[in-house]
């Protein structure tokens, strides 16, 4: 299963039956019992949610739970000195590679980012030069599915390419989540994009995992030609580190 450090935390809290702001040995082991190997990837960045887990997998039993901390940047001695008092540690080290990488910007700034990026994802969809598929991050999943209905609404498909476009929209942000509200509820779950050539995929923790195995899976054909589907996954930041695991 692929989850935020935030989304794995709160089900492993949710399971526990205290009440207690601390959680004794035994309890802190229960939460993790679910599972057999644990891997925490940019453990570097230190977030809360990640420094909890990694408190709850060091007092978790070492016979039961495997634990596999990952980073580009981990200073390996300090995480060794951690777990040593209750684990056995092994250190990996794996040559990185690097992929030369081209940025652009908008040339305005934009009133909604979810808007922004679908116009940004059609103007790459639109430029001959570009193939692949595209991976778009968004906060949350409510983000992904808005982004997803407005990716095959009408209204999107007609607006001009993002260098191109004047944003004259500057309501406020409750008008702007009731529109994406209405964009969901007129998306139906199993459409598919109109855009035959294109199909979109979200990705988020909650998400059931045959939803999420989707984005790798080969899509077909298009209708009108062999030339295969391009994918547009839409993802929270579990992108950034499950999909390259």
């Amino acid at each position: 299963k692929f989850a935020t450090d935030g989304y794995l935390l709160r089900e492993a809290t949710s399971s526990s039956s205290s009440s207690s702001s601390s959680l004794k040995t035994g309890e802190s082991q229960s939460l993790l019992r679910q599972y057999g190997v644990l891997v925490l990837d940019e453990a570097h960045e230190r977030s809360i949610e990640t420094d909890v887990l990694l408190g709850l997998a060091k007092r978790a039993d070492a016979s039961k739970l495997k634990v596999i901390v990952m980073s580009a940047t981990l200073e390996a001695k300090k995480f060794e000195a951690f777990f040593s008092s209750t684990k056995t540690v092994e250190t990996v080290h794996v040559p990185g590679r690097t992929h030369p990488v081209d940025t652009f910007y908008c040339v305005q700034p934009q009133d909604d980012f979810v808007d922004a990026a679908v116009t940004a994802v059609k103007q790459l969809l639109r430029d001959p030069s570009a193939d692949g598929d595209v991976l778009v991050f968004m906060p949350g999943q409510d983000d992904i599915l808005a982004f997803k209905a407005s990716f095959s609404s009408d209204d999107t498909k007609k607006m001009p390419l993002l260098d191109e476009r004047e944003d004259h929209d500057h309501g406020d942000g409750n008008k702007r989540n009731e529109k994406r509200r209405r964009q969901r509820e007129a998306d139906s779950e199993d459409s598919d994009d109109s855009d035959d050539s294109v199909v979109v995929l979200p990705l988020y923790a909650a998400l059931p995992r045959d939803e999420q195995r989707k984005v790798f899976a080969t899509t077909p054909p298009t209708k009108t030609s062999a030339k295969k589907k391009r994918k547009v996954v839409v993802a929270t930041t579990i992108a950034e580190t499950s999909v390259t695991i």
